[in-house]
């Protein structure tokens, strides 16, 4: 709303006063229909089989009313830049008909052991009104075993009586400030609490989970950013 200042006081300008109510109005529709449009929220990514990399995809759609899934696209990247403008250079599912939520395979080119990508999800409801891409949600391809493990065990001369040891460890990385995120793969027959810089890593507690150690170990990816 504008207001004149003059001599006689505040004055209110009418015509520009009826500009902003009919565009606040329109505003206020456009709000109105970008809310029917369904949303597509909590994209989880995982891994079904450690002898395969390729994810399973699986969402939620929030909508208003009645609400039945007709089409679907996923699309993955390995740039998150990409990934924001909903290019999927490394996998695009483009539009397919189908009602799956939670178990939508990925059948794109073999994803590397190790390496982030990112996914982002669009849906159509019955009526074929899309939504909006969903939020990309951040996945890393598990490690195989044994070919991409090259760490050694961390051990000790074990004593009932004596606490639980401390591995530390220092060092220095010279272009640390070009760094985005350090990820640790962590086994460990029993439970661990990992740090760096004095600062716990993640926010699990009694990792790995607990196997027959004779035969098998569990391990955890911990990633930090920032430090």
């Amino acid at each position: 709303m504008s207001i004149n200042n003059s001599d006689q006081g505040f004055h209110l300008m009418p015509g520009r006063s009826l500009i902003i109510t009919v565009a606040f109005l329109l505003a206020a529709a456009l709000n109105s229909c970008d809310r029917s449009r369904p949303r597509v929220a909590e994209v989880k990514v995982c891994f079904i089989s450690n002898i395969s990399n390729a994810p399973v995809f699986s969402w939620k759609t929030l909508a208003e009313g009645g609400f039945t899934q007709q089409s679907c696209q996923v699309t993955v990247s390995d740039d998150p830049d990409r990934i924001e403008l909903s290019m999927g250079n490394t996998w695009d599912s483009r539009k397919v008909e189908s009602a799956n939520s939670i178990q939508f395979m990925y059948e794109g080119p073999e994803l590397e052991n190790g390496k982030q990508y990112f996914a982002r999800v669009k849906v159509w409801d019955q009526h074929d009104k899309p939504s909006k891409w969903s939020e990309a949600a951040r996945f890393v391809v598990p490690l195989e075993y044994p070919k991409d493990w090259q760490a050694a065990w961390l051990t000790y001369d074990y004593d009932a009586e004596a606490p639980l040891p401390i591995f530390r460890k220092t060092f220095r990385i010279e272009d640390a400030a070009n760094i985005r995120y350090a990820r640790f793969y962590i086994a460990a027959p029993g439970y661990y609490e990992a740090s760096l810089n004095g600062v716990k890593i993640g926010k699990n507690v009694l990792d790995p989970g607990q196997t027959n150690y004779e035969d098998y170990t569990y391990y955890t990816a911990l990633v930090s950013y920032g430090y």
